[in-house]
């Protein structure tokens, strides 16, 4: 029997101030939720690409770049980080992608108004050329 696999995406908000300790946490916790959908999916799922909404404080990004997170254009903070997630413990030759992807609410916000902004722009100048 062929399964069919999917990209999963996962986002979690976090609340604002939370101390460093709880920001650094949530990598923790994105990868545990990772590994509970690999045991409950174990065969259908190709990817999993995480969004942490959280704020960002000197010490956090700080914590971040220790951790090779790369950090991204954006109109606020945004990194990013490949990893693997080994969902079996007696089988750590397989691993599974991921994606962790952890923005400021700015961010969030900001981007989203750039992106719509950009694809209404596209969209003028193809009622434009469609119209001559």
């Amino acid at each position: 029997m062929n399964l069919t696999t999917y990209n999963i995406v996962v986002v979690e908000l976090k609340k604002l101030g939370l101390k460093l300790a709880k920001k650094e946490e949530l990598v923790s916790q994105l990868k545990q939720r990772a590994r509970k959908l690999l045991q409950h999916y174990p065969d259908r799922i190709q990817r999993i690409w995480f969004y942490g909404i959280i704020d960002f404080d000197d010490e956090f990004v700080r914590s971040l770049k220790e951790e090779d997170y790369l950090e991204v254009y954006s109109g606020g903070k945004y990194f990013y980080k490949e990893s693997n997630i080994i969902p079996d413990k007696d089988k750590p030759e397989f691993k599974v992608p991921i994606g962790l992807n952890l923005i400021s609410f700015d961010s969030l916000i900001l981007d989203a108004k750039s992106r719509n902004n950009t694809f209404l722009e596209i969209l003028k100048e193809g009622l434009k050329e469609s119209v001559k």
